[in-house]
């Protein structure tokens, strides 16, 4: 696939993750307010992975790095990846915290800091995204994924903390096991097959 062509696809996804967020986080009930922490985050990672790969028109081949051309600004970075996704992890998961979480609830002002906070973070892992070596970016995404998974499983032996009844919490994990994280893995799985040629 061209990068132009990636470029095109990511200005789609991007507005439409954050709108389907917002409607989420709107008009949703309390338990697809928790669940839909997902939707700032991967559409922060993808401004922050386009802001970095369209930084600058010159490119340089760093074969200890990437197999692909890579723009100046993300060697630059390079260094200081590990910090930059610590730091981009901390903004995004101190929102997820259930003490947070109750405070959303009860006041508006804790609610859009946390999309602010959740966006953000999710931008500095992306921009991060293209300074890594190839292992370094399957680490980063298997965990982004188990941790997920880690998650949905606490809010569930949570539920009676959040005050929600468990059933109606198991429908709605195991239809983000399914039609969310199930794909993810599938993703992941042929973006490692298609890189050491497989298929």
């Amino acid at each position: 696939m061209k990068m132009v062509t990636i470029y095109t696809v990511y200005s789609v996804l991007v507005p439409l993750f954050l709108a389907l967020s917002l409607w989420t986080y709107l008009t949703g009930d309390e338990i697809l307010h928790i669940m839909s922490y997902q939707g700032p985050i991967v559409a922060g990672g993808m401004l922050g992975w386009m802001a970095i790969m369209r930084s600058n028109r010159n490119r340089v081949y760093a074969p200890s790095v990437a197999e692909e051309l890579l723009p100046i600004m993300g060697l630059i970075l390079r260094k200081y990846a590990p910090f930059i996704i610590a730091v981009g992890s901390v903004i995004m998961s101190v929102w997820l915290l259930p003490q947070y979480y109750v405070l959303e609830i009860k006041d508006p002002t804790y609610f859009v800091v946390s999309f602010i906070a959740e966006l953000f973070g999710g931008f500095l892992v992306g921009v991060a995204i293209p300074s890594l070596k190839f292992i370094e970016k399957v680490i980063l995404y298997s965990l982004g994924i188990g941790m997920d998974l880690f998650y949905v499983y606490l809010v569930y032996l949570s539920a009676a903390i959040f005050h929600l009844p468990s059933s109606e919490v198991l429908n709605y994990a195991l239809a983000i096991v399914f039609l969310v994280k199930f794909p993810e893995g599938v993703a992941l799985a042929l973006y490692i097959a298609k890189r050491v040629n497989m298929i």
